[in-house]
């Protein structure tokens, strides 16, 4: 994970910095989801279609107050993005490991004190596939 910052503050950018951040690429290369695209599952298809490229896909779990985490299995030590509800109403995204947020892609944002309601989850589309310079041995 390479740290990415959000260029303006609105939720949309910060979950494309995100985005930017796990996968390790400059922001200009995941898509702008602030461009008329008011709706949150609008914006998760558009992810959606550019992860593509990458093998990879999402999820997103949200949690309420008669589920877990702990209930949705899926392992934690990886990198994935949580969304936290702002007084504004907007949800604003981290990018988090093991439970934790190590990445607050809005610069001089206060702390965080409340948990995320919604995850959003990355995850490989065919584990056949993978870049040769991943391979071992080769």
């Amino acid at each position: 994970m390479k740290p990415i910052f959000a260029t303006t503050k609105n939720s949309s950018e910060c979950l494309r910095a995100c985005v930017a951040s796990i996968l390790e690429v400059p922001l200009e290369i995941v898509p702008n989801l602030g461009d008329g695209i008011n709706n949150p599952r609008e914006q998760l298809i558009r992810i959606s279609k550019f992860l593509r490229v990458y093998n990879l896909d999402i999820v997103q779990y949200t949690a309420n107050s008669n589920d877990s985490m702990d209930k949705f299995y899926f392992n934690k030590t990886g990198y994935y993005i949580g969304r936290i509800s702002c007084y504004s109403g907007h949800q604003h995204s981290v990018v988090m490991n093991n439970n934790r947020i190590v990445h607050n892609p809005e610069r001089g944002s206060h702390i965080l004190l409340e948990e995320p309601s919604k995850y959003i989850i990355f995850y490989n589309l065919n584990a056949s596939i993978v870049r040769a310079n991943t391979i071992p041995g080769e």
